[in-house]
């Protein structure tokens, strides 16, 4: 943990210190990079998460945080991914803007909600949860009760916290 608190940390040694903080954490796990920013985290019992790594990095490189604080929060976050989820919450829905890069992260797996906005920008809908965003599948629309014609609507109308 002492070297999580060095000032100086390229890209690459960021991440890599974050999937051995991971593996920390969780050593019953399988914890593996499936892209140069995306880890795939597998539970003993064969379930699945995806956890992107890009915002940690730009909120240390921008210096907002110090890189423990940082690793610690997100962390926290990815190891909470396989707890019980609470109800879907129409109130929680929001629209985030991102581009073709990031959209393509999501291909295959769980349908993630999306509509394209103009040119390479694409809205992603997501839950606004007390401690992470969590991009918005089909099935947590529906548990939602949102239903997808009304799904802009929707995520326009909630304030989003960090979205």
């Amino acid at each position: 943990m002492d070297r999580l608190l060095e000032r100086n940390c390229g890209r690459d040694e960021f991440f890599l210190l974050y999937a051995k903080l991971l593996g920390e954490r969780m050593p019953n796990h399988e914890i593996s990079f499936t892209g140069d920013s995306v880890l795939r985290i597998v539970t003993p019992e064969g379930k699945e998460a995806t956890t992107y790594l890009d915002n940690a990095w730009l909120i240390y490189e921008a210096n907002q945080e110090d890189r423990r604080s940082v690793l610690e929060r997100f962390a926290g976050v990815a190891c909470a991914l396989h707890d019980q989820m609470p109800p879907a919450q129409r109130s929680s829905i929001v629209a985030s803007i991102k581009d073709a890069q990031y959209v393509e992260m999501f291909q295959g797996g769980t349908e993630k909600m999306q509509s394209h906005l103009a040119g390479d920008l694409w809205i992603m809908y997501a839950e606004d949860l007390p401690d992470r965003i969590r991009t918005l599948s089909r099935e947590r629309m529906e548990e939602a009760g949102v239903d997808e014609s009304e799904l802009k609507s929707v995520a326009v109308e909630n304030p989003a916290d960090s979205a």
